[in-house]
């Protein structure tokens, strides 16, 4: 298949799954897998690849220009899959696009913010912790019904001095979710706080310099 028989989204298709792997056999297999038809030579993916280096698009331009529009959707497509962490102020200063048009484009490109969320990091045993918990917590609730109110359910918090980083404003721009992992450092300096709930009400907060 030549580049000639190709349509603008089937160039710019190529020209995406090239930047991810800069491997024109890659984007071979992974073209079969998506279309089910023939692929692309590589020779092809190279020519795509070597004119939107040279011209800013990967359409052929009319005698009275280059389409703007096709060459500012493949400029963002380029610059978020680049630096997907990139901002959209950022963005907009070096692509020189005013802030509604690079939403615009952004949201034609399907382009979503996707942004951290804590979550716990639970152990292969964790599951059958808490199936063993509420096996033996069933025979004595069931002989005494008052037994969770005399209980005090307690859980403390670390607070870093450095301080974390803002999730508000950590975003990865993509079209699908990236499921990333964030490591964050341990034993740093901070101050522990606990508290608990009970029947009587709360108790604390009661401050720790260590753990």
């Amino acid at each position: 298949m030549v580049a000639g028989n190709l349509s603008i989204e089937q160039r710019k298709w190529i020209l995406k799954q090239y930047w991810k792997t800069e491997n024109a056999k890659r984007v071979r297999t992974a073209w079969v897998e998506a279309f089910n038809t023939p692929p692309p030579t590589c020779l092809t993916t190279y020519h795509i690849r070597d004119k939107f280096d040279s011209m800013g698009s990967v359409a052929n331009a009319p005698k009275s220009g280059r389409p703007r529009t096709e060459e500012n959707e493949m400029r963002v497509t380029m610059t978020f899959i680049n630096m997907p962490q990139k901002s959209t102020r950022c963005a907009t200063q070096e692509l020189s696009l005013p802030r509604t048009s690079l939403r615009c484009l952004m949201r034609k490109l399907n382009l979503k913010p996707c942004r951290r969320r804590l979550l716990h990091g639970l152990l292969e045993d964790d599951p059958d912790w808490r199936l063993q918990f509420c096996e033996i917590m069933r025979k004595p609730i069931s002989d005494d019904r008052d037994l969770l109110a005399k209980i005090i359910w307690s859980d403390e918090a670390c607070f870093k001095l450095p301080g974390h980083v803002n999730r508000h404003n950590c975003v990865y721009w993509a079209d699908e979710n990236p499921h990333w992992t964030i490591l964050s450092q341990l034993n740093q300096p901070g101050v522990t706080v606990w508290g608990a709930l009970s029947r009587e009400g709360v108790l604390g907060p009661v401050f720790f310099d260590g753990t």
